[in-house]
């Protein structure tokens, strides 16, 4: 199966059908394609990402926020975490449950702080505020897998541009730049892109198909160490600002989807129909307490815990076969050639060899 698209779908060192493209779409609208273009998107969804015990736990709290508001349910936060404690005081660990139930309540207690006193103020928020709100929920679930951010260069892009530049000539090897990397050990596992929705959509777009050339180059750099069948998950996040009422309003809303393989080709997609937000008013806690933002949050970074440990072992299988290959082709060689010695000579402080002239 081959699939190549030249419109705005292409995207050039990546080789992926974007099937969130909108252009896409009208494009198999048009086409006879249209049933493989339905098989590529649901290919991408993940059957019970939108599935999570966190749900159950969130929902407890919503008649505390209707009958007492986000202040009171601060407090309450704070009570209830401390109990929980508490309860585990005297045991060696807290079971998961309890484990699960008070990464919740931290993430609850960072978005009440969030709202109640916004960093940025009552001014709109910038990509580096939205940026550092979505950091603060991820670490609240994160275990083995590390958070990088602050423009930091993807060294698998390095990897695809000296390809580029074996194949095309003089091509820049220095990695593109990333928002916000997860990692596990040294091995990079996923980005998340932030764009200001004030933005031109074109814009919005371009960051779109640059994120998902950048979970293109991952999948390249974990074929090179072995795991050559690797889904990336990627997301992507706009900082939507606007005005109602003359109060300034911002949303935290992102797109969760993967770069994965289908057959012979590699395309991108969402893994769920449902979009990603954070709250920043009361209002929107009680819409996020009956989402499923939360646990497609939870889902996404399960996956990244999940994928860490298993890399590492394909890594290290791959690496290790190689040096085995390597030894088996020294031995196969037989004893090596040792290169005959041409004598030297010495005229007027000069030595004289077959390759060179140096003074003494």
């Amino acid at each position: 199966m081959f699939i190549c698209i030249y419109t705005h779908a292409r995207c050039s060192m990546s080789c992926v059908l974007n099937t969130m493209s909108s252009h896409v779409s009208m494009f198999f609208e048009e086409s006879d394609e249209e049933e493989l273009f339905g098989a590529a998107k649901a290919h991408c969804l993940v059957a019970g990402f939108e599935d999570h015990a966190c749900s159950t736990i969130l929902v407890e709290y919503l008649p505390v926020l209707r009958e007492k508001g986000a202040e009171y349910l601060q407090r309450r936060l704070i009570a209830d975490r401390g109990k929980l404690a508490s309860d585990y005081l005297d045991g060696p660990s807290l079971p998961p449950t309890a484990v699960l139930r008070d990464q919740v309540l931290h993430i609850l207690l960072e978005m009440c702080d969030h709202i109640l006193h916004p960093p940025y103020g009552k001014v709109a928020p910038s990509e580096s505020d939205c940026l550092h709100y979505w950091v603060r929920i991820f670490s609240s679930l994160t275990n083995k897998i590390t958070i990088q951010t602050g423009e930091k260069a993807l060294e698998a892009s390095k990897v695809v541009r000296r390809q580029q530049a074996a194949e095309y000539g003089e091509v820049s090897e220095a990695g593109r730049k990333v928002d916000c990397l997860f990692a596990f050990e040294s091995i990079e596992l996923s980005n998340v892109e932030f764009k200001l929705r004030g933005a031109l959509d074109k814009e919005i777009a371009i960051q779109n198909r640059k994120n998902i050339r950048l979970g293109r180059a991952l999948q390249e750099a974990h074929a090179r160490h072995g795991a050559s069948d690797v889904s990336v998950f990627m997301a992507d996040v706009a900082v939507a600002n606007g005005t109602v009422r003359n109060r300034v309003f911002s949303g935290f809303v992102g797109t969760f989807y993967q770069v994965c393989p289908m057959g012979d080709v590699h395309i991108a997609g969402c893994t769920t129909n449902s979009v990603v937000f954070l709250p920043h008013t009361p209002g929107s806690l009680e819409l996020f307490l009956q989402s499923k933002s939360l646990a497609i949050i939870c889902n996404y970074i399960a996956r990244l815990e999940a994928q860490g440990p298993e890399l590492v072992k394909a890594y290290d299988m791959h690496d290790h076969q190689q040096e085995i290959n390597r030894h088996a082709d020294g031995l196969s060689l037989g004893r090596p050639r040792i290169p005959q010695r041409h004598i030297t000579t010495i005229r007027n402080n000069v030595v004289l060899s077959p390759s060179k002239r140096r003074n003494v």
